[in-house]
């Protein structure tokens, strides 16, 4: 019998050329295929996105459903730059409805739905950086875009898996009792988990000078991420405010302080040094950031913003070294 021709029998570099062009929603569809091919996709997807599929550290009974969920919404919810609202929350029933089926009982409060709930969040969260409109968020770029393109609904939000989990919130408030307190503090947790995990690589690689590297990316996919939640209401302006001080600052290397050029002469030589060119960069990195943290919660509150939602301003710029700042902040405030 002769052998039949497929991709797995092309050499190994030019398959690991192709897989490194497909997303993930492709990468687990080729994993449907047969033996072989779920072996070179899910050895594909831990290496892409560290993502575990073969021998998982924790046996989770609905990490495949969840896995399934978001390839089927990205492959099928997300045309060109636009995220079908029907799709979604059609996923979003699907997922809520197993997990009420594993769950002993419809009290939020009882043991059994924080768990189940717990798992199905840390990899709903995870998927941020497996978002195929990530190229729609201009993240390779030096200068940070967070543009966003509308869906084919109102409530969409721009991004697959912030829509994604907006419709299961709501499907899991019409089946449990009270269940907000309980998605509010798990969602929060497995953010602040993946602020960690960044820093954690970020500065491991301090030795590095790249603007582009993995992390920062992620970085900038993350705070996109959180800045989406909270126009789609998932979290609060203070919330932000805790992320902004317990966790984004300290994703940064250096300080504001570090360098404090007087001149422009000053300024120019700090090229001559990689920690000065280091500083540099981050500090355009950090306003940034800042800025984009600031306008969304202005543009959410609107009317009712008070300066206790911008607070956050600070963990960026201490007012001991910018005093200026609170000024500015009560001036914009004022008018």
């Amino acid at each position: 019998m002769e052998q039949e021709d497929t991709l797995l029998c092309l050499p190994v570099e030019l398959i690991s050329k192709i897989t490194d062009l497909l997303s993930f929603s492709d990468l687990w569809y080729l994993a449907t295929c047969s033996k072989r091919s779920r072996l070179l996709a899910y050895k594909t997807i831990r290496r892409k996105y560290d993502i575990e599929l073969l021998r998982p550290a924790i046996i989770n009974p609905l990490a495949n459903l969840v896995h399934a969920a978001v390839a089927f919404a990205s492959r099928h919810g997300v045309h060109d730059t636009h995220i079908s609202a029907s799709v979604v929350q059609s996923v979003a029933n699907h997922l809520a409805e197993h997990i009420a089926c594993r769950t002993p009982s419809d009290d939020a409060e009882e043991p059994g739905l924080d768990f189940i709930l717990d798992k199905a969040l840390a990899i709903l969260v995870h998927h941020i950086f497996t978002d195929k409109r990530d190229v729609v968020l201009n993240v390779e770029e030096e200068v940070m875009d967070f543009s966003v393109s509308p869906g084919d609904g109102k409530d969409t939000s721009g991004m697959l898996i912030v829509d994604l989990l907006q419709a299961l919130h709501m499907t899991l408030t019409a089946l449990f009792t009270d269940p907000a307190p309980l998605y509010h503090r798990l969602l929060m947790r497995h953010i602040q988990h993946e602020f960690q995990l960044l820093r954690r690589r970020h500065h491991a690689q301090t030795g590095l000078l790249c603007l582009k590297d993995p992390e920062r990316r992620d970085f900038k996919i993350l705070i996109k991420f959180i800045c989406a939640l909270l126009r789609s209401d998932l979290i609060t302006a203070q919330d932000m405010n805790s992320l902004a001080s317990d966790y984004i600052v300290f994703f940064f290397i250096t300080e504001p302080s570090d360098f404090l050029p007087q001149d422009r002469q000053q300024l120019t030589s700090l090229d001559k040094n990689n920690g000065s060119l280091l500083w540099l960069q981050e500090v355009q990195f950090r306003q940034t950031v800042l800025l984009e943290l600031l306008r969304t919660i202005i543009s959410h509150r609107r009317h009712q913003l008070g300066r206790a939602d911008v607070l956050y301003i600070y963990a960026f710029f201490p007012c001991r070294r910018y005093p200026a700042t609170g000024t500015l902040i009560d001036s914009f405030l004022s008018n």
